[in-house]
């Protein structure tokens, strides 16, 4: 059985390095899909107070139907529930300059509830028929503002296409991580093993040793 220890240090040597190998490129693709799947784009806003436009940026991964977000902040808890009286404006554009999105939020389109514990709605979507690296310009302005809303933070940002419930997907994708480091921790114990055997072999092979 000399090649018994050879046999097991190769095994324990595959064992880690594809352990550690898997583990890594999991992980880099958790990470991918956590970016591909993110909100992104982000546009803080005053609802209750008129401005110029504000700019945001943003890289769009994937293809197909995006949505436009507001999202309103939960910190008015407790005060007295109302309708948003006001009118925002919303434009998004592609990198080369093209209008892919242009909406005006009024009243008559929208309600907004004012929230207790914070809310997001989606305002309308659009298409995106190639992805690319080139940032996508988004910029959204309060054209009428609405007093009732002025202790409201707001956000504007793009969501793209949900391909997983990405919270169950790296929830998933955690419990392989972990198997893929006991086989990557199982190789290391394999090679301690069969360099101790190693050893013994080496140690009976030496004069003058019982």
């Amino acid at each position: 059985m000399k090649s018994l220890p050879k046999i097991l240090l190769t095994l324990g040597i595959l064992m880690s390095a594809g352990g550690i190998a898997g583990a890594g490129l999991l992980y880099r693709d958790m990470k991918i899909e956590t970016l591909k799947h993110a909100r992104t784009g982000d546009i803080a806003l005053s609802l209750g107070h008129a401005g110029d436009w504000r700019k945001g940026a943003c890289t769009l991964f994937r293809s197909g139907s995006h949505a436009v977000i507001l999202s309103l902040d939960g910190s008015t808890r407790g005060a007295a529930p109302a309708r948003y009286q006001g009118a925002l404006d919303v434009e998004v554009s592609s990198p080369d300059g093209k209008v892919a999105f242009r909406k005006t939020v009024r009243p008559d389109g929208i309600m907004l509830p004012l929230p207790d514990s914070g809310m997001s709605m989606v305002i309308g979507t659009f298409d995106v028929a190639e992805p690319t690296e080139a940032s996508w310009n988004v910029r959204a302005r309060v054209a009428t503002p609405d007093s009732a809303f002025s202790a409201v933070p707001a956000e504007i940002s793009i969501l793209p296409p949900q391909i997983y419930e990405i919270g169950s997907y790296i929830a998933g994708r955690i419990y392989v991580l972990i198997g893929m480091g006991f086989v990557a921790l199982a190789g290391f114990g394999v090679i301690v093993f069969a360099a101790s055997l190693q050893e013994r072999a080496r140690a009976a092979r030496t004069p003058g040793n019982a």
